[in-house]
């Protein structure tokens, strides 16, 4: 659980420090609003079949009930290049999440949700919090770093269309903007749910070491046929 927290920590904290020369205002404006101001000078109607905006309310409002999304996630710092999967997933009412095969698994039970955890290589799953159950504000808390990589891009402000793309499977609007240090980020925006399945710096492999990169992409995204593990 640990792992999971400071995994997503980290990876908000990376792009959040390189991101500080655009950071969005008190007041942001959505992602496809920024679009319109920077291709017409005003505000308009998304393109057929694209929501009009893209922030942290349009994939509360359009993430399905249940779903299964995993990330393959890079981060490369000092020469080094460290590779990690995610998953995070909702069935049944119960809550799944995953980092580097380490597991937390969230059941509802009455007066909130049981927790339990199995490391990575381990065969059996061990109660967090036996007999205790946790409340749904402290389980808010992990499903809201969980959904992390879900808003990633809600940090940057000035964000421009250039296009789209097809990640896992999924119809994606393709933004990109410089960071504080200059260098150009693209993001992959689910169309259907606002959910950012792909962030990519657009550099050289040497460069991306150099400077401290933090990337992911989707690479499977289910909405049926999702099978969680058992605590048996």
């Amino acid at each position: 659980m640990k792992r999971l927290m400071l995994l997503l920590a980290c990876a908000a904290l990376l792009l959040s420090v390189g991101a500080c020369a655009v950071l969005m205002s008190d007041e942001p404006e959505t992602v496809e609003q920024k679009n319109f101001i920077y291709e017409n000078g005003t505000y308009g109607v998304s393109e057929p079949g694209v929501p009009a905006s893209y922030n942290e309310s349009y994939i509360s409002q359009n993430t399905p009930e249940e779903y299964y999304i995993a990330y393959a996630v890079h981060i490369r710092s000092g020469g080094q290049h460290d590779a990690s999967e995610v998953i995070a997933a909702r069935q049944g009412g119960r809550i799944y999440f995953s980092s580097d095969g380490n597991e937390s698994l969230f059941t509802p039970v009455e007066g909130g949700y049981f927790c339990y955890t199995r490391n990575a290589g381990s065969s059996r799953f061990s109660g967090m919090n036996p007999g205790a159950p946790m409340n749904e504000d402290a389980v808010g808390l992990y499903v809201q770093a969980s959904a992390t990589l879900f808003s990633y891009y809600t940090i940057y402000n000035g964000m421009v269309k250039t296009g789209e793309e097809t990640v896992a499977g999924r119809r994606c609007a393709v933004y990109s903007v410089l960071n504080g240090d200059g260098f150009p980020v693209s993001f992959c925006i689910d169309v259907k749910t606002g959910i950012c399945l792909k962030a990519a710096w657009l550099i050289d492999e040497a460069l991306k070491r150099e400077a401290g990169t933090y990337e992911f992409e989707c690479t499977e995204f289910k909405v049926t046929n999702i099978i969680l593990p058992s605590i048996d």
